[in-house]
């Protein structure tokens, strides 16, 4: 569906109680070192905020998905489904 090199990482501007709620829905564990986990594979998600204008922050979330090859695939395809849109 998505073509993709050996990096798994998204750049999400989508809220992080919006993601976090989306792995609660699917399942994903967090685990006491700060990151997550989902069947085999380890996601770490980094904060950060993009200043659009001086009074605007706009999300920037980093999620990085290690694991296997084709489950990291399957992972960031569904993310990526969940959170598509269309700009409307």
């Amino acid at each position: 569906m998505f073509a993709y090199n050996n990096d798994f990482i998204i750049k999400s501007a989508v809220p992080i109680a919006q993601i976090l709620k989306y792995f609660d829905e699917i399942g994903v564990q967090k685990n006491s070192g700060g990151y997550y986990t989902f069947n085999s594979l380890e996601i770490t998600i980094k904060e950060d905020y993009n200043p659009v204008f001086s009074n605007l922050l706009i999300p920037q979330n980093t999620i990085i998905i290690e694991g296997t090859r084709e489950e990291c695939i399957l992972f960031v395809d569904k993310f990526r489904l969940k959170f598509l849109s269309a700009g409307g």
